[in-house]
């Protein structure tokens, strides 16, 4: 019989007492890159615990499992806002059961291998994604197999690192359907209330991996993995499935470009249109595809009456110069031609925004800041995620021009608190945490104006005296361009203080 297998996702973002705030009454996303490992590893002989930080604690979960004294190797998933607690984690694995197999991958050890292996409480790393090679290395562990024949694996042997090659990717007819049964309780991961605030029982699929373009700021640029489709038949089989068995009625499908195979949709909108579930379903959407050749008004009106009531765009910026150095694929105005249609079609559309990044001036935030007025004014009841304000996630294009432009890497990872936790925040803004961008007091300032129109009323009626007065003035600034002499920059370095 093989061993057990511990694969543990840090808590999300900088606060490893995070979890302590978890909603049960709301839901939350779960980990599905080690819900995969999960179910590949137990349909090959091997148990498995998924410890998640987003809805327990970590270290004493951790702990509870490694005196049990039948753990054969701990997985770790990182990404690099998770790296203080997941290194917290590998060390007390290394504490309670002396040379216990760490094995660390996800997103921060596949863009730094070296730095990361480097680390004596970390064994090996899996770069990319892992299904195959995690497999293959926890056969390994239980002595089946050579380390060399491990692809995607980085390890140490003999003072020096070794980098093992790439696995294929995988296809989705090579993948298990995710095994639910595998979480701790599957109910903290059905979200209660959708992004419209309405009350529901939803619960999200993986509809696709990878994705085709290859977006400066994000991490398909780096990883450069193909996009590879689930099959209609096969998501609305799971959808039924999941549906009865917890009692799900909407469903978030999980593909970073759902529509980009028209053939698939087809397929999909034909399965929905012939099914008597009458799920409601939301996923991400492009641009670029809403044109009167694919995604026009009566396709989208055909996809509401399908249930699909809800999509996430990636708008970025409403400056094309930005859009293009993103190489986003699209032009602001497909976003406006967006943002028409889904309002006639009843669609509700969230779209996200990114500014300050390398070699864009204030003049062009500007140009996004009024983008957002736009698109509100088309559709008020439009969501807008941020404009997030730029963070360099190592190795990805922007990046390195980051570094080229003063930002400074960490030397060393386990004592970079400021940075790591400056990954967590995307509306606060340090001054001196953006080197590159050439007049970092006035973008921070003319940001923090922006944001002081999305603050709500509070209880105190002096406060909101003084709040309005600072929206009339953001207004004028807007309407104007004039980001100039702050004459309210105490009241807005103390709102700064107020943000996440």
């Amino acid at each position: 019989m093989n061993g057990k297998v511990v694969l543990v996702n840090p808590s999300p973002g900088y606060d490893r007492e995070e979890y302590k705030r978890y909603d049960i009454s709301l839901g939350t996303g779960a980990p599905f890159g080690l819900l995969l490992l999960a179910t590949v590893l137990e349909k090959n002989g091997f148990r498995t615990r998924i410890i998640d930080g987003q809805v327990c604690d970590c270290n004493a979960e951790l702990e509870r499992e490694l005196v049990k004294n039948d753990v054969s190797c701990v997985g770790v998933s990182v990404m690099s806002s998770q790296y203080k607690h997941a290194a917290e984690l590998s060390m007390l694995a290394k504490r309670l059961r002396n040379g216990i197999p760490v094995v660390w991958g996800g997103f921060h050890p596949t863009i730094l291998p070296e730095k990361t292996i480097s680390n004596t409480f970390i064994d090996y790393i899996i770069r990319g994604e892992g299904d195959k090679a995690f497999l293959k290395l926890c056969r390994m562990l239980g002595g089946s197999g050579r380390i060399e024949d491990v692809g995607n694996a980085v390890y140490r042997r003999d003072g020096k690192i070794v980098r093992n090659e790439l696995e294929q990717l995988s296809s989705f007819e090579e993948l298990p359907r995710l095994n639910w049964d595998l979480l701790d309780d599957a109910e903290k991961y059905v979200r209660k209330v959708n992004p419209l605030g309405e009350k529901t029982r939803s619960i999200n699929i993986l509809a696709g991996l990878g994705c085709n373009f290859q977006c400066t700021f994000c991490h398909n640029a780096i990883f450069m993995k193909r996009h590879r489709i689930r099959n209609a038949g096969d998501m609305i089989e799971e959808m039924r499935s999941l549906g009865k068995k917890y009692n799900i009625v909407e469903f978030g499908l999980v593909d970073e470009n759902f529509f980009g195979d028209k053939g698939r949709i087809e397929d999909f909108l034909q399965f929905l249109e012939k099914d008597d579930h009458h799920f409601k379903w939301s996923s991400t959407l492009r641009a670029n595809y809403v044109t009167s050749g694919y995604l026009n008004e009566p396709m989208l009106k055909r996809i509401y009456a399908a249930g699909g009531y809800y999509f996430g765009v990636g708008a970025e910026s409403g400056n094309e110069f930005v859009l293009k150095k993103l190489k986003k694929g699209i032009k602001p105005e497909n976003v406006i031609n967006l943002a028409t249609w889904t309002r006639n079609a009843g669609i509700a559309v969230t779209y996200s925004f990114i500014v300050g990044i390398p070699g864009e001036t204030c003049q062009m935030t500007l140009d996004t800041l009024r983008f957002i007025r736009k698109i509100k004014k088309i559709n008020p009841g439009s969501l807008i995620i941020g404009p997030q304000v730029f963070r360099p996630y190592p190795g990805s294009p922007l990046y390195q021009e980051a570094l080229q432009n003063g930002f400074k890497e960490p030397e060393d990872w386990n004592n970079a608190d400021e940075f790591l936790e400056s990954l967590s925040h995307f509306t606060r803004i340090d001054a001196g945490s953006i080197p590159w961008h050439k007049e970092p007091k006035r973008f921070k300032y003319m940001m923090l104006s922006f944001y002081a129109l999305q603050i709500e009323k509070t209880r105190n009626p002096v406060l909101n005296t003084g709040l309005q007065l600072l929206k009339v003035l953001s207004r004028i600034r807007l309407a104007t361009g004039l980001y100039g002499c702050f004459i309210e920059g105490a009241a807005l370095d103390l709102l700064n203080t107020r943000l996440k």
